[in-house]
C-alpha cells in the first residue's frame, strides 16, 4: 500500500506547472479545490488527488461504509464482506442485512450518484459544484463583539 504522507512532497518534476502535474487539480476528476488534494506516488511519478479519487483508488484501504482504516491489514475474511464491483472490503457490521445478498456491492458501487468520499465543492474550472455542499463547507463569519 502506497498512501501519501500529510506533509508536502518535493520532485525533481515540481517546476513542470502543467495542469496534468499541478498540485492545485486533481488528476482523477480535475478538480481544483487545493485544500483537498493530497500527493501520491504512482509508477515512481508523483501525482495529486483529492480525497475522493484517492479514497477510490485504494478500495481496500479502508472500509467504505464507517471508513475506518485498515492500518497493516483488512479485517480477517470472516469479519467482512467484499465488493463484487470494486473488491472493497466491509465490516460486517457496516453492512448489516445487506452482507448477505450475493453478490454484495458497497455503498459507493451501489449507488454512485449519491455517494461520494468528500467529493470537492470546485470542479476543474472554479465553479461551484453543489451550492448547497458548498455553503455547509463554508468558513463562520465572526460575530460583532458586543
Amino acid at each position: 500500500m502506497n498512501l501519501p504522507s500529510s506533509t508536502s512532497v518535493t520532485s525533481a518534476s515540481d517546476s513542470d506547472t502543467s495542469p496534468e502535474n499541478s498540485p492545485d487539480t486533481c488528476e482523477g476528476c480535475g478538480s481544483r479545490d487545493s485544500w483537498v488534494t493530497h500527493s501520491a506516488r504512482f509508477r515512481c511519478i508523483i501525482r495529486f488527488y483529492c480525497t475522493h479519487c484517492l479514497l477510490r483508488k485504494h478500495p481496500t484501504s479502508f472500509c467504505p461504509s464507517c471508513l475506518a482504516f485498515y492500518d497493516s491489514s483488512p479485517p480477517h475474511h470472516s469479519h467482512r464482506v467484499s465488493c463484487s464491483d470494486c473488491g472493497s472490503y466491509t465490516h460486517i457490521h457496516c453492512a448489516g442485512d445487506d452482507a448477505n445478498s450475493t453478490p454484495y456491492r458497497c455503498p459507493p458501487c451501489r449507488n454512485p450518484d449519491s455517494f461520494s468520499f468528500f467529493r470537492p465543492i470546485i470542479d476543474a474550472t472554479a465553479a461551484s459544484i453543489n451550492p448547497s455542499r458548498e455553503r455547509s463547507y463554508a468558513r463562520p463569519r465572526s460575530l460583532p463583539l458586543p
